[in-house]
């Protein structure tokens, strides 16, 4: 798959912000059918654009979808869980976020225990204390990235619209900022479709008492709860200042209960178990979407793990992706340590935790300066012309249809490709074939992400799975 989704629990409701930077002032309109100002000049200050209001729910709370997020109003939401209708701040979308003690709380009742514990020993129960820690889940990051070879396509078109402005070619510099909004709005197409899906299959909440099961069955209770509130922030970074187009979907842990209008909490387990099928379903809508607007064709990466775009040169992939090498040396040592702690490898399972585990320790918030992407591109640009990795500004003009106002033609997008009932049966057949060999027991849900894993044979594949991953839901 061209993208993928990760889930993960969120504490601060001042995340967007604080971590992933934000832009802290509204942002801008632009014209063109894919706003193009919103994503090419996020604010007056720079920063990331700013976030949207997303979800089914949002209506109920007074909100519009795409409405620009506010601050104020975001943190108070997702912080206290405050009714943004009651202007008091008293009303509760259900009880308050618990509160656990703190690490120095649980430190200070761990040192009182031993009053004689030395230097050393307070440091250790420092370390025990932190890890007794809990924290309230505030909402759930559903978070959208895409493959490195979309991002520098993107990348490609906002280096073509700086050098036309160079040499003040206005018509060229509107004609490629264009192109990168449509990018985006190829990529926000596939995002919507995975959390549409995750409403629609993930969205309920627990009644009763679960912690106890009778012969395998719970007295608890799963009842509807399909419309969610989530604020959507897009990025241009990884946090190692590569480009790295992504979304933070944060999900508020508050859902409504359509039995009777109450405001539950979220299941996540059923967030969790259709992870692998939103990431399908947002990678072939991304993906099929790119291949009708830009006429870009797909291609397995070498490892079998994903898919990018036909012509985006490895070596160039490679050049902006620090993050990931970064990850990968350190999973490598750990993988290492347990195989000298255990006497043998770490299975797949083991090897996925420690890579999560490494992502996390080698996490930094981003810069505590405000995002200029108009430098970053030309650095970017500079960057890539420097090392011999291929320079940027040829990308999409070589491997798309996008080849600028001077092309002979302009292509038009290509129509959605309709795939026959032979095509759909022979893909589907390979798509069970394929799950069944690898699980004996399945569920829809690893269907939809099998269909989103099968190679791309045809430049049609992803709308004919697409097609089939739809009719499955």
């Amino acid at each position: 798959m061209a993208g993928i989704i990760t889930i993960s629990p969120g504490h601060d409701a001042s995340y967007p912000w604080r971590q992933i930077g934000t832009s802290p002032e509204p942002g801008q309109r632009g014209v063109g059918h894919a706003d193009v100002a919103y994503y090419l000049s996020p604010a007056e200050k720079g920063g990331e654009p700013p976030g949207r209001w997303r979800g089914a729910g949002l209506v109920e709370l007074g909100f519009g979808d795409g409405q620009i997020i506010d601050r104020a109003v975001f943190e108070s939401l997702y912080g206290k869980f405050a009714d943004p209708r009651d202007p008091s701040g008293e009303t509760r979308l259900g009880r308050a976020p618990q509160r656990f003690r703190s690490a120095d709380e649980i430190h200070a009742a761990l040192v009182a225990l031993e009053p004689e514990a030395t230097a050393e020993r307070r440091a250790e129960l420092l370390v025990e204390a932190k890890q007794q820690t809990r924290l309230p889940v505030q909402y759930f990051d559903v978070t959208f990235s895409i493959s490195k070879s979309i991002t520098l396509l993107h990348a490609s078109a906002q280096a073509n619209a700086l050098q036309a402005e160079a040499r003040n070619d206005t018509q060229a510099a509107d004609y490629w900022r264009q192109a990168a909004a449509d990018v985006w709005a190829c990529i926000e197409a596939g995002n919507q479709a995975a959390l549409a899906y995750l409403q629609r299959e993930a969205g309920y909440t627990r009644s009763g008492y679960h912690g106890r099961q009778v012969n395998g069955i719970t007295s608890g209770r799963w009842e509807d709860a399909h419309q969610f509130i989530i604020g959507s922030f897009p990025q241009h970074t990884s946090r190692d200042g590569d480009p790295q187009l992504h979304i933070h979907n944060l999900v508020l842990n508050r859902v409504q209960r359509e039995r009777d209008g109450a405001w539950r909490t979220l299941d996540s387990k059923a967030l969790y178990e259709h992870r692998g099928a939103a990431s399908a379903i947002a990678a072939l809508v991304m993906e099929s979407a790119l291949s009708c607007e830009f006429g870009v064709e797909w291609i397995q990466r070498p490892d079998g793990h994903g898919r990018e775009i036909v012509g985006v040169r490895q070596a160039l992939m490679d050049q902006f992706s620090s993050r990931r090498q970064s990850i990968s040396a350190l999973t490598q040592r750990l993988a290492h340590a347990f195989e000298e702690k255990h006497g043998h490898a770490p299975d797949a399972r083991a090897l996925g935790q420690l890579r999560q585990w490494a992502n996390h320790a080698s996490r930094a918030r981003k810069g505590a300066e405000p995002l200029d992407l108009a430098a970053e591109v030309r650095r970017w640009a500079e960057q890539a012309r420097s090392a011999e990795a291929g320079a940027l500004e040829p990308v999409m003009p070589t491997v798309s249809a996008r080849r600028g106002v001077t092309a002979k033609a302009q292509p038009e997008p290509r129509p959605l490709f309709e795939p026959d009932p032979a095509q759909l049966r022979q893909v589907m057949s390979l798509a069970l074939a394929t799950l069944q060999e690898s699980q004996p027991a399945w569920r829809k849900a690893d269907l939809i992400r099998c269909l989103g894993e099968l190679p791309p044979t045809t430049p049609s594949a992803a709308t004919t799975r697409l097609r089939l991953s739809s009719w499955s839901n």
